[in-house]
């Protein structure tokens, strides 16, 4: 078991031409009105948009001027071809390529994800083997035998970004397609290369409606509607809502900005690979000194990235993820405001953690809670002081030691982590 500090990313807390659809009214079954959309698809019934779409990739100045720093998202055609991985990842590839007998990835058991799914471990050539015929699907990083075969995306290569930690994770897809995941948000950046297959990309623009879709597991970012059967009654806010619809397939990238909500089906046999990059880190860049050229030699194999936990070194992502939980929750008490974090938590995990975690989050809550009401509202956090977030910044980076203190105890002899609980 691994428990990593992420922030709003699925599992746990420590810190992806204009359309228009005719809208329709009906009644659900308890007559309350509806808009087109009801019991269909995430996205349908709804109008459409497009993004952006340029060939191959931009240079790194135009990419973040316009698209990372202006959270825009972009379809950038065939930019995927220009990786080897194009031409080479085929199944006898992968099974007669040399690589460490112990080297197993993390594999999701049901393609429809639902966060609650069992994951498994595995070798990764075992799965190569029987991936066709289940529904197992890999959802690890980019294996390091394997990252020579990927070319860090142009816009990423300025020395700016590689030399300054700002590349977070790695992430490899890997599946005989079908796959469907709930509605989520990630609290980074991130370019999405498509290798094999297709993928329908619903996306939701968090500046206009952020607040009408519910995100109601926040301890995971991630929304409990059925994508397959959306529920207005219970989901009243997405007869609100337009959708970005981006389809890509094999050699494509596409750019989801810094939490943009979004929800991902796959179609075939499917391999993709996301970089993810610190999205405040980025406001940093000196753009004018990103000149580089792109560079075919560049591969994923030549580059460090960081991890999740390292966001806890910019309080700026500390305060934006607590505005967000404070702005999405109502009523939010030290019993909600500590699921947040630990909801996602087994038994046998938090028997493991302790109580001590319990004093850490009191702490947080209370310096917030300005008026000791039991409840921290979104205004109380608005006007936290620099104090409280120093306080706070302190308190996760506490909650975050605590967690590696039990993560040591359970991957002890692991070879690979848990990657789905940094997502």
């Amino acid at each position: 078991m691994r428990l990593v500090l992420t922030f709003y990313l699925p599992q746990c807390f420590t810190f992806y031409t204009l359309l228009y659809c005719v809208r329709q009214s009906s009644s659900d079954s308890n007559g309350a009105p509806v808009s087109g959309g009801h019991r269909l698809k995430f996205g349908d019934g709804r109008p459409k948009h497009g993004t952006d779409e340029i060939v191959q990739f931009p240079d790194t100045k135009n990419f973040f001027e316009n698209y990372v720093l202006s959270s825009k998202p972009l379809k950038m055609t065939g930019a995927a071809k220009l990786s080897p991985a194009f031409r080479l990842w085929e199944d006898d590839y992968f099974i007669n390529m040399p690589m460490p007998p112990g080297n197993k990835v993390t594999v999701e058991t049901r393609k429809k994800e639902n966060r609650t799914q069992p994951t498994t471990e595995m070798h990764f050539k075992e799965f190569v083997l029987v991936y066709n015929d289940t529904d197992q699907y890999m959802v690890n990083s980019v294996p390091k035998f394997l990252g020579k075969d990927i070319i860090l995306p142009g816009p990423l290569q300025c020395d700016e970004i590689t030399n300054q930690g700002y590349l977070t994770e790695a992430l490899m897809w890997f599946s005989s397609g079908g796959t469907n995941s709930v509605v989520h948000t990630d609290s980074v950046d991130n370019i999405n290369c498509l290798y094999r297959g297709n993928k329908e990309f619903v996306m939701v623009d968090p500046h206009k409606y952020g607040d009408k879709v519910d995100i109601d597991h926040p301890q995971g970012a991630y929304s409990g509607v059925d994508v397959d059967n959306v529920n207005y009654t219970k989901y009243p806010g997405l007869a609100e809502v337009e959708f970005y619809h981006v389809n890509i397939t094999a050699g494509d990238c596409l750019f989801i900005p810094y939490k943009w909500i979004h929800q991902v089906r796959s179609y075939g046999r499917n391999i993709a690979v996301n970089i993810w990059w610190d999205h405040y880190k980025s406001k940093n860049i000196d753009l004018d000194r990103c000149t580089n050229q792109f560079d075919a030699t560049k591969t994923l194999d030549q580059y460090s990235f960081v991890g999740f936990a390292d966001l806890l070194s910019n309080i700026d992502s500390i305060k934006d993820h607590f505005l967000d939980v404070a702005k999405r929750a109502k009523d939010l008490t030290l019993g909600k405001f500590e699921d947040i974090f630990v909801g996602d938590m087994g038994p046998e995990e938090l028997e493991v953690m302790g109580t001590g975690y319990k004093s850490v989050f009191k702490k947080i809550f209370n310096a917030f809670d300005k008026n000791r009401d039991g409840i921290m509202t979104y205004e109380e956090v608005v006007q936290a002081s620099e104090e409280d977030w120093q306080l706070a910044h302190k308190g996760i980076q506490q909650y975050d030691a605590i967690l590696r203190a039990v993560d040591q105890q359970f991957s002890e002899g692991e070879e690979v982590p848990d990657i789905r609980e940094e997502l």
